[in-house]
């Protein structure tokens, strides 16, 4: 320790006493590097602050145009006090006559210059760069997901009272950040009350390796926001925010899809091949019915499970004078010729007019399946779909029948080995019930129990005549 460090130790500084000879030795020091810039610690006075410490350091922050990360915050009768080692913000407040304005009123400050009671804050000497580059450390994992969420409340923070008030600060911390972004491919910024997206902080994981970023549980406003992602990001997670609020699901989905074109997760939910999550049917009933969901989602799997394969059983799916016409949203081309030979296609402004005139309208159920049949081969993903059902008020019965429609020779026997295993009838016998029960093993089973109770199976029709009513119940 020179001469000059001897003596400014515990200096306190004023607009009386801050000289040109202390400007110039800080300057030094902070060309230098020296003890000073790395391991002091300086205590910052403010007289007659009334506000909250958060908005003290965002005032200080924004006025004299400096970053810093203030340590042991306290207020005590009528001065608020911390301390801090930057010697930039040092500087600057010397430089700036030791006043700064917030709300009409002008705030007068001191600085005790490297306070020897600041060597008593750590338990050995340390820096924040060392404290910050320790915690952002200790949250990266081994599957390169860099976890901030909640980051300002670390516990090691609060142990060291350091006041990491804002998660921007980190931008601050380049070495830091440049190395972090190199490898992050996950970046959790959930639970940090941000207002917008850290744009400062995400240039730095941009270029690197990031796929995914978690933005969820904070304050982001506006969809607007997410425009400063980058769009090659795959996954994302941004529930918990206003951006949210009063959109309805599939419209949250499709927005975000537009933005991010290569996303393949949103907020932890796997987007499906057609680039849309629909984890849930969408229902509009007059009064919610659990019955009619069921309804909806089994003829949905049953009619594309027979669309998506040979279609020789899907006129079954339609009344004898159902009506329909297809739309599509897609332009015309050599690939997409068979639809739009079949459907409207209002994309196309040279045919608009003669798709009004000729609306393409298939009636009855033999038009429909010959119109079917011609179209492409297809796989649907039935999470897909909405399904809007304005009102359902007739009973839903059967929801869980075994019936087989129209069966051919090899589901018949399949059908009739359960039956006779269950039954022990003989083949010509079970098939006989089956038929009669159009097929459906559950209705075939509850008659034949009823018809051995009440003992009007003959003994002939059974493979094993030592069947017995009571072994049945």
């Amino acid at each position: 320790m020179n001469q000059l460090e001897t003596y400014y130790n515990q200096y306190l500084l004023n607009r009386v006493s801050a000289t040109q000879t202390l400007v110039e030795y800080i300057e030094n020091c902070l060309i230098t590097e020296n003890e000073v810039s790395e391991h002091s610690y300086h205590k910052i006075m403010i007289y007659r602050w009334t506000e909250s410490e958060v908005k003290l350091f965002e005032v200080l922050s924004e006025y004299f145009v400096v970053t810093f990360v203030p340590v042991q915050f306290e207020t005590q009768n009528i001065v608020s006090t911390f301390y801090t080692s930057s010697l930039s913000f040092v500087l600057k407040i010397i430089k700036l006559d030791f006043m700064f304005p917030h709300a009409r009123t002008m705030y007068n400050m001191d600085i005790l210059f490297d306070d020897k009671t600041s060597h008593n804050l750590f338990k050995q000497r340390i820096t924040i760069d060392n404290i910050v580059t320790s915690v952002v450390s200790s949250r990266f994992n081994e599957m390169f997901e860099l976890n901030l969420s909640c980051f300002c409340n670390d516990p090691k923070f609060v142990e060291m009272k350091v006041f990491f008030y804002h998660l921007t600060l980190l931008s601050h911390f380049k070495i830091l950040m440049i190395r972090m972004g190199r490898d992050t491919r996950i970046l959790n910024l959930s639970n940090n009350n941000l207002s917008q997206v850290p744009l400062n902080i995400l240039n730095f994981f941009i270029k690197g390796q990031l796929i995914g970023i978690n933005l969820s549980n904070n304050n982001i406003p506006s969809l607007t926001e997410l425009q400063r992602i980058s769009s090659k990001i795959e996954k994302l997670w941004v529930e918990g925010n206003p951006l949210c609020e009063g959109l309805d699901s599939i419209t949250y989905i499709k927005q975000i899809v537009q933005k991010f074109p290569r996303l393949t997760e949103l907020d932890g939910i796997k987007l499906n091949n057609h680039g849309l999550m629909m984890p849930f049917y969408k229902n509009y009933l007059t009064v919610p019915d659990k019955r009619t969901k069921m309804l909806v989602e089994k003829f949905v799997s049953l009619y594309f499970s027979h669309y998506d394969s040979s279609r020789r059983k899907i006129d079954l799916f339609y009344d004898s004078m159902a009506q329909m016409m297809l739309s599509t949203s897609f332009l015309e081309s050599e690939e997409n010729a068979v639809y739009a030979a079949h459907s409207r296609n209002m994309l196309n402004p040279e045919k608009r007019q003669s798709i009004l005139n000729n609306k393409r309208w298939y009636a009855k159920r033999a038009a429909i399946l010959s119109v079917l049949t011609q179209l492409p081969k297809s796989s649907h993903d039935i999470t897909s779909f909405s399904i809007d059902v304005l009102q359902h008020d007739h009973p839903v019965r059967n929801l869980n029948q075994l019936t087989l429609i129209n069966p051919e020779q090899e589901e018949k026997d399949v059908i009739c080995t359960a039956f006779m295993y269950y039954t022990q009838l003989k083949r010509v016998e079970a098939e006989a019930r089956l038929l009669s029960h159009d097929w459906d093993l559950r209705v075939a089973l509850k008659a034949f129990a009823t018809d051995c109770k009440n003992d009007i199976i003959h003994p002939d029709k059974f493979e094993n005549t030592q069947l017995l009513v009571d072994e049945i119940d």
